[in-house]
């Protein structure tokens, strides 16, 4: 068992200073890692090098552990190393954020920023993942309301004879259930919809958003991203309503679609250097009375929805008194539309834009939520997997016990992230492992 030991040493020897080199690539790919595209930056020069150490090596029919060979061997590791950490195979990331109407309606989504061509968009082969992740806890203090979409909305709270026929300014429905959630004691109420353009209703908004910091209620709304010359900052909300409307009760609704069409994460905060929350972080803040201890590190936050659903009523347009509005008892409501195009399509299934917030802040505040670890980890998998693999080729071992052995430690890779995912809702990346 001489040569086993030689060679632990010599792993050993080799993969120090490699791992200490892949510490400086991975962490000098962090600004591609949100731009899969531009990984070939790092990627192709790693790649040629180690076609051309591999051409190199050709020459010598020898199969031998050599300095040329383990310098190929140290960059071919390298490269799919960088490739971990900047996942080109996920394709680009489209950020979307909602489109509302004058009068406040949920009517589309705008996407924030040139959305290039969306290949390869092969992260859904990730997604069985999911199939060992456990369900967050049951939700107990959490509900959703959907709104009328807009169109059809007529009526319900409307004053005057053409309230039958003219269409409802959202701002006196919000200004209905922020009393309504007064009233019944609500934990606190947040609105999927963003205050962006002045409408005759702004004062009676007002006017009830002060009643509800009289009575402790935490009202949130969200705020629609502007793409400006220094990146991407808040649309301010009318000036009638920004006195009642501070920042710390604004979050962003902007979510991350993928080349696959999917949403998977969402953004805890937009770039650049000012503070911009998700509106999922602030309704965890809410729930939780301050900051989130610990704060989760990943800033592309990984969902996680929880058992049973969240509990979901429906706004009834034809006579508000039909809604059990008891339900906000002791609730964190979130408001949103029940627009069919509001639907996202996740790993879970179809759901609602709305559902998503709620299920992002029950996920940061129980801390269930999936973790990614840090993209160096790939590294000694990859390097002593391959090491393995290199030694029985070297000492002569036949085609069928080569694959059999590829087969095995595939096996086991595969095995671990599905047990770390069990265990500890823990994501191994093993595509390029």
């Amino acid at each position: 068992m001489g040569w086993l030991r030689l060679d632990l040493v010599r792993l050993l020897v080799l993969g120090l200073p490699a791992l200490a080199l892949n510490w400086w690539l991975v962490g000098a790919s962090v600004p591609f890692a949100e731009s899969p595209g531009r990984a070939g930056v790092l990627v192709v020069p790693l790649m040629g090098a180690a076609l051309v150490l591999s051409r190199l090596l050709r020459r010598d029919t020898r199969a031998t552990l050599g300095a040329g060979f383990l310098a190929f061997f140290v960059v071919y590791c390298l490269a799919f190393s960088a490739l971990t950490s900047t996942d080109p195979l996920i394709g680009r990331r489209t950020l979307l954020a909602p489109q509302q109407d004058d009068l406040g309606y949920t009517a589309g989504e705008e996407q924030l920023g040139r959305v290039r061509p969306q290949l390869p968009g092969l992260n859904r082969l990730g997604d069985w993942h999911y199939w060992f992740a456990p369900a967050a806890p049951p939700v107990h203090d959490l509900l959703v309301l959907t709104l009328p979409s807009g169109e059809s909305d007529t009526g319900a709270l409307g004053s005057g004879p053409g309230a039958t026929t003219t269409r409802v300014d959202s701002r006196r429905r919000f200004a209905f259930l922020i009393r309504t959630a007064i009233q019944e004691g609500a934990r606190g109420i947040a609105f999927d919809y963003y205050l962006e353009r002045s409408t005759p209703a702004d004062p009676v908004l007002a006017s009830f958003l002060a009643q509800a910091e009289s009575a402790g209620l935490p009202v949130l709304f969200g705020y629609r991203p502007q793409t400006r010359e220094r990146g991407l900052e808040p649309t301010p909300v009318p000036e009638r309503l920004a006195g009642a409307l501070p920042f710390d009760s604004l979050g962003h609704l902007a979510g991350y679609r993928e080349a696959d069409g999917k949403l998977r994460m969402v953004p805890l905060t937009l770039s650049g250097e000012r503070n911009m929350p998700a509106l999922s972080s602030r309704i965890a803040e809410a729930l939780h009375g301050g900051p989130l201890l610990p704060a989760p590190t990943q800033r592309l936050f990984q969902f996680n929805r929880p058992i049973w659903g969240i509990p979901a009523v429906r706004f009834s347009t034809d006579d508000p008194s039909l809604t059990d509005w008891s339900l906000f008892r002791g609730r964190f409501v979130v408001v949103g539309t029940e627009a069919e195009f509001d639907l996202r399509q996740t790993p879970f299934g179809p759901i609602r834009g709305v559902e998503i917030h709620a299920a992002a802040a029950h996920s940061l505040r129980t801390g269930s939520f999936i973790h990614r670890p840090d993209a160096r980890y790939v590294f000694p998998i990859l390097f002593a997997a391959c090491y393995v693999l290199t030694l029985l080729y070297a000492r002569g071992s036949p085609n069928r016990k080569l694959v059999l052995a590829a087969g095995t430690l595939t096996a086991l890779i595969l095995a671990g992230a599905a047990i770390a995912m069990q265990v500890g809702l823990l994501w191994i990346t093993v595509s390029y492992p």
